[in-house]
């Protein structure tokens, strides 16, 4: 123990990666394992779902912002507040 100095000690050096992992795991939302495999597969499917909605929900605001929605009725409307 005479030669260690701070995170160098083992018992330190562990408990800070099992600090970092709970950092990691929480940043990029992985599950437990206590919850199991069933666990693990909810949360890959509420995030394909998740996946999945923001890409529709992103291809929505395009069509209707765009040439075939209301892009060309908003355009003449900021053009035409430039105006006054």
């Amino acid at each position: 123990m005479l030669g260690f100095k701070g995170s160098d000690h083992p018992d330190e050096q562990s408990d800070q990666k099992k600090g970092a992992r709970r950092e990691q795991e929480k940043a990029v939302g992985s599950v437990p394992a206590s919850l199991g495999r069933q666990g693990q597969d909810d949360v890959a499917e509420k995030l394909a779902g998740a996946t999945l909605t923001t890409r529709g929900v992103n291809s929505l605001i395009r069509f209707w912002l765009g040439e075939n929605g209301y892009g060309p009725f908003l355009k003449k409307l900021k053009e035409g507040s430039n105006n006054e």
